[in-house]
């Protein structure tokens, strides 16, 4: 009964941890593609104004 309910905690912990590094990737992905996004338009709009 102990070992399949240690089994169920590790279980439990390591697929918390993956969703948190879930979360964290996507996250870092949100930031990076808003860079991605606003880097042509601030590369357009340099061009124009300047």
């Amino acid at each position: 009964m102990d070992t399949i309910k240690e089994d169920r905690a590790i279980v439990k912990n390591s697929t918390k941890k993956l969703v948190e590094c879930c979360r964290t990737a996507q996250l870092e992905l949100g930031k990076r593609s808003w860079l991605y996004l606003s880097l042509p338009v601030l590369i357009i709009s340099t061009l124009t104004f300047c």
